[in-house]
């Protein structure tokens, strides 16, 4: 009964006109609207999904058939498939049973609709208006007196859903506290089972402190679908409650995302894209970063310790908006940031900082040389693994592996260790960790380029770009797991030739609209298609 809303509900939206037509039609209690703009429109974008993942056994879509799957009981002949279509799971007064689906059909006829649908012994009843006829199940649903809030002012798209989280969490309160308890109660069980001297104890309050604030400042959820040819971009958008503790964390202050948006890196296995207030962000984050030290072994706190009271001097030197972009290579890790508004010597040295408080890790500066007529500051870091071991708490490190795990870091971080290099360039500022000079000229020859900006940058920047905080990153799966295969090739033989070899890359893209989160995740098609099939057994060659 509930297919039809659960592929709804992976939606995005329809333009005023329709939704204000709908809107008077959704009874009250309604905590889950699910739209699309027309039957035709919803059964093509189901239709080519299920086509793309099995296009030999795809079932074909029309109006008809997916009024079938949804279990839309009548007549289709006497539907209007080309007008928007709507469903509504409706509460039931003062019970916590089930929500119950109510249809929302625009027709031809509406007698005859409702003549095919209230056959006798048939289980639902409607109502007409206005073109549509409003079904659900024993009586007919009462029409509201005014048009409904939940069922106004969505986006365009494909599908949309919205959910009433605050009518929800009112109705089930007792059920989600219950839940919240409960995982605390498993968080203390763990932490006396927890071998090595870890406690996810304090982690895991701070965890569920979080969910809290979540079950108490959101209001509705908006979920959407777009398909735009081979590209899926699924959108979302929290609205909380003012003056929740959710609303709290955005700013109104410019971050100069947009002045790094073309050095986002589109040959890199990750790139990212973010701008934020790094103190303003900071506060929301104390509660975890209080609660982390207790959960490690007592040798590791203090270095933690340590390494927190440098994070406020981290945020502040890092700037408002970063581009970043890091790859797995045959040569090791390489990463490069470009930095607005911070100050790259100062967070060079911070790092250095944390890294000789730590026992085990070594930091030495590097003569400041000039590259490409740019002035360049460097950091060699150098890691002992025997010694974080029994930082760890190992009482005896496993020195028989010692020679692997130095073979890993040398291939990870380079034979003379992780060097991280730092400079600045027409108000821009670059760290690179890893990587040849090579890299870093062409790091630094960047800064200058003006490269073409691709569709889902667009469309991100138009949604999230001038939010504060807000972020933009992109994982090209395929790339970074042939990265890792070029690692493996020299750790572990035939280890590269067990990586699986695909193409995927997905983006997601978000931010905080004053109390509003939003942001999307895209996806292509054809990618995902080809990566389900990818172990399908090969057809037998011809004879």
């Amino acid at each position: 009964m509930l297919i039809a809303p659960l592929l709804l509900a992976l939606a995005s939206q329809t333009p005023s006109t329709s939704a204000t037509s709908l809107a008077d039609l959704v009874p009250k209690n309604t905590i889950a609207y699910i739209q699309a703009p027309s039957l035709d429109r919803a059964a093509s974008c189901i239709g080519r999904l299920a086509a793309a993942f099995e296009p030999a056994h795809a079932p074909r879509m029309d109006a008809a058939s997916l009024m079938a799957m949804s279990e839309i009981p009548g007549d289709a002949s006497s539907v209007d498939s080309g007008r928007p279509v709507g469903v509504c799971l409706v509460l039931g007064e003062g019970t916590e049973g089930p929500p119950l689906p109510v249809f929302l059909v625009p027709v031809r006829d509406a007698d005859a609709y409702l003549k095919s649908v209230e056959q006798p012994g048939a289980p639902m009843k409607g109502v007409a208006k206005g073109g549509y006829v409003c079904l659900g199940f024993g009586a007919a649903p009462e029409l509201p007196s005014a048009p409904a809030a939940i069922a106004k002012g969505l986006p365009e798209g494909e599908l949309a859903a919205r959910l009433d989280l605050g009518r929800l969490v009112e109705q089930f309160h007792d059920s989600i506290d219950e839940g919240l308890n409960e995982v605390e109660s498993e968080g203390a069980a763990a932490a006396a089972a927890a071998a090595g001297g870890f406690d996810p104890k304090p982690v895991l309050g701070a965890y569920v402190d979080f969910l809290r604030d979540v079950v108490d400042s959101a209001q509705t959820l908006d979920l959407g679908l777009s398909l735009d040819g081979d590209e899926v971009e699924l959108g979302f958008a929290l609205v909380n409650a003012e003056g929740s503790a959710l609303a709290a964390f955005g700013s109104k202050q410019k971050t100069g995302l947009r002045a790094l948006a073309p050095l986002l890196d589109m040959e890199s296995g990750m790139s990212m894209l973010i701008g934020m207030d790094g103190a303003e962000l900071l506060k929301h984050l104390q509660p975890l970063l209080d609660s982390l030290p207790a959960a490690y072994p007592e040798t590791l706190r203090p270095a933690l310790k340590e390494m927190f009271t440098h994070m406020s001097e981290i945020y502040g030197y890092m700037g408002s908006a970063q581009a970043g972009g890091m790859d797995f290579t045959a040569t090791g890790v390489r990463y490069r940031l470009f930095s607005r508004g911070g100050d790259p010597v100062k967070l060079l040295q911070a790092y250095r900082a944390i890294a000789t408080a730590v026992p085990g890790c070594s930091a030495t500066d590097v003569p400041q040389r000039e590259v490409a007529g740019v002035k360049v500051d460097g950091v060699q870091f150098k890691f002992d693994i025997e010694a974080l071991a029994k930082l760890a708490g190992e009482k005896d490190p496993p020195a028989a592996n010692k020679p692997e795990f130095d073979k890993l870091i040398e291939k990870l971080f380079g034979k003379n260790g992780l060097l991280i290099q730092v400079a600045s360039k027409d108000g821009t500022g670059l760290m690179v960790i890893g990587g040849d000079d090579e890299y870093l000229r062409a790091s630094l020859a960047r800064i200058s380029a003006k490269g073409t900006q691709p569709a889902f940058l667009t469309r991100a920047l138009a949604q999230v770009g001038d939010l504060n905080p807000c972020m933009i990153v992109r994982y090209d799966l395929g790339r970074m797991m042939d990265g890792m295969k070029d690692i493996m090739a020299d750790l572990v033989p035939g280890g590269a030739d067990a990586m699986p070899s695909f193409e995927l890359a997905t983006t997601f893209w978000g931010g905080v609209d004053g109390r509003v989160w939003r942001g999307a995740l895209e996806l292509n098609l054809e990618e995902l298609a080809a990566l389900a099939h990818k172990n399908d057994p090969k057809p037998a060659a011809p004879k």
